[in-house]
This record gives structure tokens, C-alpha cells and sequence, in this order.
């Protein structure tokens, strides 16, 4: 059977020839050649992320982009063909204002270094962009903007500020403090941006939340936001921001890390430990702690409080435990936690 139409299983990619129907047996169209094939896939990015630090061509005159790129192969397939796809609700769909729309498409991987072209209506060139909230359609998609037997990468830009893509993060950093770990982020613009979830991973896989930070809503000047970790893992800590919109939409940024040590340093000893564990305090002789042993599920199967004067302590590991892999949490008396991974054998 010949597949005229096809989408994806969410229905945020639709590729077609002619004009879409129902079901692909109503679509009346026809391919000029014989085993000719048009495939698309995409790199999972969400459809409402915009970006205007990277990746955006100078020559276009872009505001900002979608951070989904589409990839398209086309072969022994000389006709044209359309394109839906659908934005998410962060985009601020309904407003969309389809002149500020282009289509970028580029050859290297890279739409920033000089290799994109950026088609838009009435550029003679025949490629339609039209809008129906919340889907953006391109038809008359040809051999000019995707030549035969070859591959290309797409994606969709904005040409003016008031058809947004949503938050714009120009700048995440970690810098360490004698407070402990401060992080840093600075946005261009925002819409419809709620609050922000600072979350710190707390093993090679898992995050915790640490803190959350409230957005200004709308704006199109930069702000700048700071957030104290006063309590930074014992090891590198990594850290990763989420943006959730008013609507419930969410992003999440570039992951950061920084070695940002606490102000109590301790030493541990032996690690790997088989019965028992010998903390080591440095410049914390005065400090009362409490000191935790938890497992990979968030529970404390141990606990033991440290006086003051204590240079060293010795934790006698009565408990059962199986092999593998556990975290000591220490916290001094503001309440500060240090976590260090350890290993029972």
C-alpha cells in the first residue's frame, strides 16, 4: 500500500503529500516514482523550548527558535510534501502571529554556522507557512529547501518578540562561596513563566529538590536570578534548573555541577567499610552534629549525634546491612547537610 500520510503516535508530527484526510486510503494523492521515500524523526527536545544563545543563524534575524530540530531523508523522491506540527502550551499558542514565522533548515548539524537558510511567505521560493492553533503547517516543502537523496535538519523561528517561545536562558552557572554553592541564571525574555525548581542529583542517577525560586510572568528584559545552596554535597554537586509555566507546562535546562567543599571538611575512613566507619572532623572540633546513614531509598537506617569538642568518632555499624551502596549525611548545628557516597561490603 502506498503511505501518502503518516504522524506520530502523539499526533505532533504529521508528514503527508497532497492534502491531509481522515485516513491515508482518502488521501488522493500520488508519488511520481517508484520506491521514493520522505522519513522524518526529531531529537526529543519539547516543541515549546526557545533558545537565543546558540544555534540561531545571524543571517535570518531571528528573535528566537524552537529547540526541537526535525530531520528529514528524502529519497528518489522529487516532489513536494507538507508538514503539521504541533506546538505545546508554553509556546503561548494563541499568540502566534504567522508572519513572524520562519522555516529554517540547514545541511552540518549546526544552524549557526552559516550553512541555514531561513524560507518564509512570499519569499517566491513556494514553501506556505500557515497557523491553526495550535499546529504550524508547511506545504510546498521541494527539492529548493531539501534537495533530493540527501538529509536536512529543520526546525521553526521567530523573526519578532511578540510571537514568543518561552523562556530564554542566556546564562547557568555555579560559583562557590565561603556561604557554599550560589547559582546563577539570567533569562532574555520570559512568557508566561511561573516559578523556577532548583533540583541538586544526589546520586549518579537521582534528583532531590533544593529550593524554588518565583518567575516575573512576562518580560522582555533580562533578569537575573541567584539561588544559595548553603549545603553542597561533600563530592562535585550537580545541579539542574525546571521552568514551569502558569499552565502546568515544564522544561528542564542544561544540567551544571561545581566543587564547592563545605565549610566543616571531614575525612571517612575505610571506604569501601565492612562493620564500622571512622570520621575524621578538621576545623569543626566546637561543632555538634547529628550524622545519618541512608539508603538508596531516602530512609535512615542509622543515626548517631556527635558533641561538641569531637575530632574524631568512631560509628560502629551493628545493622545488618546488605552489600552496596549507602550515603552519611551530616548536618552541623545550623542544620547543614554534607552527603558522601560509601560502600559497605
Amino acid at each position: 500500500m502506498l503511505q501518502k500520510q503518516s504522524h506520530t503516535a502523539n499526533d505532533t508530527t504529521r508528514i503527508y503529500i497532497n492534502t491531509l484526510e481522515v485516513s491515508n486510503s482518502e488521501n488522493v494523492g500520488s508519488f511520481n516514482s517508484d520506491i521514493s521515500y520522505v522519513t522524518i524523526g526529531h531529537n526529543t527536545a519539547q516543541v515549546c523550548t526557545s533558545s537565543t544563545s546558540g544555534e540561531i543563524p545571524a543571517s535570518c534575524g531571528l528573535y528566537s527558535r524552537l529547540l526541537r530540530e526535525w530531520k528529514v531523508t528524502k529519497t528518489n523522491f522529487s516532489q513536494s510534501f507538507n508538514l503539521d506540527l504541533k506546538l505545546n502550551g508554553c509556546v503561548v499558542p494563541a499568540s502566534i502571529d504567522v508572519s513572524h514565522l520562519r522555516l529554517l533548515v540547514y545541511d552540518d548539524g549546526d544552524f549557526s554556522n552559516g550553512g541555514t537558510t531561513c524560507y518564509f511567505n512570499g519569499d517566491g521560493t513556494g514553501v506556505v507557512i500557515s497557523y491553526s492553533n495550535p499546529v504550524v503547517t508547511i506545504t510546498g516543502i521541494s527539492n529548493t529547501q531539501i534537495l533530493d537523496n540527501s538529509t536536512r535538519y529543520l526546525t521553526i523561528g521567530s523573526a519578532n518578540s511578540t510571537t514568543p517561545f518561552p523562556i530564554e536562558l542566556s546564562m547557568f552557572a555555579v560559583n562557590c562561596t565561603p556561604e557554599g554553592a550560589v547559582l546563577e541564571w539570567r533569562t532574555k525574555s520570559e512568557v508566561n513563566n511561573d516559578y523556577f525548581t532548583i533540583e541538586r542529583r544526589i546520586d549518579g542517577v537521582n534528583f532531590e529538590i533544593i529550593g524554588f525560586l518565583d518567575g516575573v510572568g512576562n518580560s522582555s528584559s533580562t533578569i537575573e536570578y541567584h539561588f544559595l545552596d548553603n549545603s553542597p554535597l561533600f563530592e562535585t554537586s550537580y545541579y539542574r534548573l525546571k521552568q514551569t509555566d502558569f499552565d502546568g507546562e515544564y522544561e528542564y535546562f542544561q544540567m551544571k555541577y561545581g566543587n564547592c567543599l563545605p565549610n566543616i571538611w571531614i575525612d571517612l575512613y575505610p571506604n569501601p567499610f565492612n562493620d564500622h566507619i571512622v570520621l575524621q572532623f578538621e576545623n569543626s572540633a566546637t561543632t555538634q552534629c547529628k550524622i545519618e546513614i541512608v539508603n538508596y531509598l531516602g530512609q535512615t537506617i542509622y543515626t548517631e549525634s556527635v558533641p561538641e569538642g569531637k575530632e574524631k568518632i568512631k560509628l560502629n555499624i551493628e545493622l545488618d546491612l546488605v552489600k552496596g551502596i549507602y550515603f552519611i549525611q551530616v548536618y552541623d548545628e545550623h542544620g547543614v547537610k554534607f552527603t558522601q557516597k560509601i560502600l559497605k561490603l
